[in-house]
């Protein structure tokens, strides 16, 4: 697409340089018919509005923006400033400008502001010359999937550059159509947004969220529209990632994006709540569960322990091993709080254990693994697990 730019109001540029012009006049008048200390406070007086007035008039007269697809640029004096286009967003705000005297007025504002933040990075009044080519910025760089307000600032199709033919929208500078949708909720409500046909498959969709991560006005809507369109795939995926581990960032990316711990009351069905209970403690939760466990202690004569079985000690923390392999993680091995509640026989217990590290602990512990207890090299303990639990009772426990 050609760059478009955006300069300022002519108007402006020429009661700059009229005023310009006036004050280099009357600073030659002083220095030609003035005489000594009078020459030199007047040209100094009117000297500075002079300087005041030249570096406006630069900055107008080389202050523009520019921008394509994918790039949006400001320059400022002879300084360029550079921004993905997708960075900046065009917004309409009102603001009181002093017109006459002392009385003010709402005066209606085209501004650019940088997504990440809301700084803003230009203005522009909305009746100017130049501002319907904000308008073209409006439009959405190509490559987006999603169009999402903020806060609710966007409602109409206009607002995020559509318009409407027949109750369909369309993006007339490529021809795609788009569908209106509630979007991402924040906590007070969806956002409005519309998404492009076709949506795509649910690997299409996983994809582009994970690739858009750091974009969260395309990352949460996809995230809305996986949970919506495609429940089940989301499912599986997400007990997979379960299974083979979760890089700890993307874990919190994931509670926050599909309100994880909000999954379980959208569903009557049994097997579907205990599934998504089990998603919810295992990353929505990873950080407040525990674990009920069947210990079976090694005897003194075969190895174990000679002080005998560490029961009701809230500071007892072995480390953890699957399959006679300890459970090794950036070069440390991981501990978890073993608390020994209730002896069942003479060399078996029932426990309660936690991480040590439960946030970033490895994702090796599940209802029905079996795991081994290690004090150093020494193997002091087999066991199983019985059940994963968010008890409050049981968490107090690990509360020191």
């Amino acid at each position: 697409m050609k760059i478009q730019v955006i300069r300022r109001n002519k108007k402006v540029m020429a009661i700059l340089g009229a005023c310009l012009i006036a004050a280099a006049i009357v600073i030659a008048l002083f220095v030609i018919f003035s005489q000594g200390n009078d020459r030199i406070i007047g040209a100094f007086v009117f000297g500075i509005p002079w300087v005041a007035f030249s570096i406006a008039y630069i900055y107008y007269l080389t202050w523009k923006i520019s921008f394509n697809d994918e790039e949006f640029s400001i320059r400022y004096f002879f300084i360029t400033i550079k921004y993905k286009r997708d960075d900046v967003v065009v917004k309409n705000e009102k603001r009181m400008v002093r017109t006459r005297g002392f009385s003010t007025n709402e005066v209606e504002f085209r501004v650019i502001r940088r997504i990440s933040d809301n700084k803003l990075i230009s203005t522009i009044r909305y009746h100017d010359d130049n501002a319907s080519a904000y308008d073209i910025l409006m439009t959405i760089p190509k490559d987006r999937k999603f169009l999402m307000s903020t806060k609710r600032d966007k409602t109409t199709a206009k607002d995020f550059g559509l318009v409407e033919k027949d109750g369909r929208y369309f993006n007339e500078k490529d021809g795609s159509e788009w569908v209106p949708h509630p979007m991402y909720d924040y906590g007070s409500g969806p956002e409005n947004g519309f998404y492009k046909l076709p949506l795509g498959s649910f690997k299409e969709l996983i994809t582009y969220m994970e690739e858009k991560r750091e974009d969260w006005d395309q990352s949460l809507p996809a995230a809305v529209m996986i949970l919506e369109k495609y429940p089940q795939e989301l499912k599986k995926y997400l007990l997979k990632k379960i299974k083979d581990g979760i890089e700890h960032f993307y874990r919190e990316f994931l509670i926050f994006a599909f309100k994880l711990d909000d999954l379980g009351s959208k569903t009557t069905d049994e097997k579907e709540l205990e599934d998504w209970e089990y998603i919810g403690l295992h990353i929505g939760a990873f950080d407040n569960i525990a674990y009920e466990a069947s210990l079976t202690w090694t005897s003194p004569e075969n190895g174990g322990r000679k002080s005998g079985i560490p029961m009701k000690n809230k500071k007892y923390a072995p480390i953890v091993g699957i399959n006679g392999q300890v459970a090794f993680e950036d070069g440390g091995a991981w501990s978890i709080i073993c608390y020994n509640y209730e002896k069942t026989s003479d060399n078996t217990t029932s426990a309660y254990m936690r991480f040590l590290n439960n946030l970033i602990a490895p994702p090796i512990l599940f209802k029905g693994t079996e795991f081994e207890l290690y004090e150093g090299s020494k193997l002091v303990a087999r066991g199983i697990i019985d059940n994963v639990t968010s008890d409050i009772d049981v968490l107090d426990i690990f509360t020191y």
